[in-house]
């Protein structure tokens, strides 16, 4: 049987070690990515609700809270608090780099309104780490982290932004790029939710039900999602989706979230998912995902039992833990790897499986 809190515990110790920093698998440029520290945030908080008799957890999930807020607005362009990644975004121009040809930066492109330079906030890094301080929050009742989480909010709704596709929010991707990338909305959209829960403002309720809703409708029949209008293929990031549709839920309770997420977490089990375990890149099943795609296929299937009370996604979750133990765990690391082929151990990846495995210690 596996110890997921021992697991869980050795993640979080390596990559205190590593004092939070590694390579990316992008830019292979060592620094400290904001989106790990709000995973492994999340992760350490779990824990220490669940094991509070432990102050490894509390400790580290202090730390982390106040490393997260000294990486904030790094650029001096906003009265708020935000995060974005440690590098530039490439362009066309970039060579070698393996990013999505979809979402290079082009000034000839109208969906990007200017450059995307180092430390630019955008959505997806800000709303995962927004949860992580609502996490901290929630575990040490610290006031001061209440206007954090309002200005996050507030970066999010104001700075970052929103429009309206058929009638509907959708929350921008970064303040310069308005492709419709939807588990970034979704993203964006649970935060807010949350956060509105918590600070009693109906108004990004009601936004974030409005963007949910447009989730909802751009799902196809069958439960997948696209990753993006832009580039229409069914691929892991859409655990994102889910997780975010059950974070939402939980602040107001919608009959059409949890329709879409049944649909949708039987969808990501039955066609990107082997019955072993084994994560793919797609529903086409030709490649293998990269261990974060393990990790947060986890954590959204047992964000989807905790609302649904359904214990299969329990299953599924431990299914694909049994699968990372036997094919991507390196003891000698105590971490895994990035691939079963491959001996790399990057920071966000890592991350996201400490969140996975921090939540099944915690049934």
């Amino acid at each position: 049987m596996i110890d997921y809190r021992k697991i869980a515990e050795s993640l979080l110790r390596w990559a205190k070690d590593n004092q939070f920093e590694g390579e990316d698998y992008y830019w292979k440029s060592k620094a400290c990515y904001p989106m790990a520290l709000g995973y492994f945030l999340r992760a350490a908080c779990a824990l220490s609700r669940r094991f509070p008799e432990d102050a490894f957890y509390a400790d580290i999930a202090g730390k982390l809270t106040s490393l997260i807020l000294s990486r904030s607005n790094l650029l001096k362009a906003s009265r708020f608090h935000h995060w974005g990644l440690p590098f530039p975004w490439p362009t066309l121009e970039d060579s070698g780099n393996v990013l999505s040809g979809d979402f290079y930066w082009d000034g000839k492109n109208p969906l990007f309104t200017d450059s995307l330079p180092a430390h630019c906030g955008y959505g997806v890094t800000t709303a995962i780490v927004g949860q992580g301080i609502i996490d901290s929050y929630e575990l040490f009742a610290d006031e001061g982290l209440r206007d954090v989480i309002e200005q996050v909010g507030h970066w999010c709704v104001e700075d970052c932004g929103y429009r309206l596709v058929d009638g509907k929010v959708f929350f921008n991707y970064a303040p310069a790029m308005r492709h419709q990338i939807y588990n970034g909305s979704a993203l964006v959209a649970a935060f807010i939710a949350r956060a509105s829960k918590l600070l009693g403002n109906e108004q990004w309720l009601e936004l974030a039900k409005s963007a949910m809703e447009l989730i909802s409708d751009v799902q196809d029949e069958q439960g997948g999602w696209d990753y993006a209008k832009e580039r229409q293929e069914i691929e892991y990031h859409y655990g994102y989706n889910l997780e975010s549709l059950a974070i939402y839920h939980n602040a107001k309770k919608d009959p059409v979230a949890m329709d879409a997420m049944r649909l949708g977490a039987d969808y990501y089990w039955n066609r990107l998912i082997d019955p072993d375990g084994k994560c793919y890149d797609n529903n086409e099943k030709l490649t293998e995902t990269r261990l974060w795609a393990y990790g947060w296929a986890i954590s959204a299937f047992l964000h989807v039992s905790f609302v649904t009370g359904d214990q299969k996604y329990i299953g599924y979750a431990k299914t694909i833990a049994d699968y990372m133990m036997e094919y991507l765990w390196a003891s000698e690391v105590g971490a895994f790897r990035f691939k079963k082929d491959e001996e790399a151990f990057y920071m966000r990846d890592e991350a996201h499986a400490a969140y996975g495995f921090a939540l099944l210690a915690t049934l």
